[in-house]
């Protein structure tokens, strides 16, 4: 909203050091906190950062770090995808890595301690736990399918996220959304 409106009132750049000079309608855009979300984040940085993301190479040494691992690591990073795209993609992406993960993820949820923005981590965590269920009918979660689908739905609703992700989210949303949580 806000960002738009300052766009096209070419608002967006303020030369002046005196606050007393600039026009009342640029210094309100500078003051419009509505395209920023939490951490400080610019809602249109979002969409790069999640591409990053999806495309950066797993490292499951960076992953074994968010939590207990029983899988032999060896075997898993032997057979994985290399990417959480290329998990996206996989017709089976291996349980234990949408695991992990959900768990990278989760620590970017709680608080600002996290190596992502928790827009982001958000969607990769709620994706994680969808693609488990579609690809593997198996719970990676103890999220009541309510709350599931509430969180995809919210994931569906993002603006910057991709038609690919929006399409495992409303799969997702579908599965769950006609069970009892």
């Amino acid at each position: 909203m806000g960002m738009d409106r300052c766009a096209t009132s070419g608002a967006a750049i303020v030369t002046s050091d005196r606050l007393d000079k600039i026009k009342p309608g640029r210094l309100a855009c500078l003051l419009d906190l509505d395209v920023i979300t939490e951490g400080g984040w610019l809602e249109a940085d979002l969409a790069g950062i999640l591409q990053h993301q999806l495309h950066a190479k797993l490292v499951v040494d960076d992953l074994k770090n968010t939590g207990h691992v029983e899988q032999s690591m060896a075997t898993m990073e032997q057979n994985a995808p290399q990417s959480f795209a290329a998990l996206l993609d996989h017709p089976t992406p291996p349980v234990a890595m949408l695991q992990l993960f959900k768990r990278f993820a989760k620590t970017s949820l709680n608080g600002n301690a996290g190596p992502l923005p928790a827009k982001v981590a958000a969607v990769l965590y709620y994706l994680s736990i969808a693609l488990a269920l579609l690809r593997h009918n198996q719970r990676i979660s103890d999220l009541a399918d309510a709350q599931l689908d509430e969180g995809l739905k919210w994931v569906i609703a993002q603006p910057w996220v991709t038609k690919e992700i929006k399409s495992v989210a409303m799969k997702g949303s579908d599965l769950v959304g006609g069970r009892d949580g």
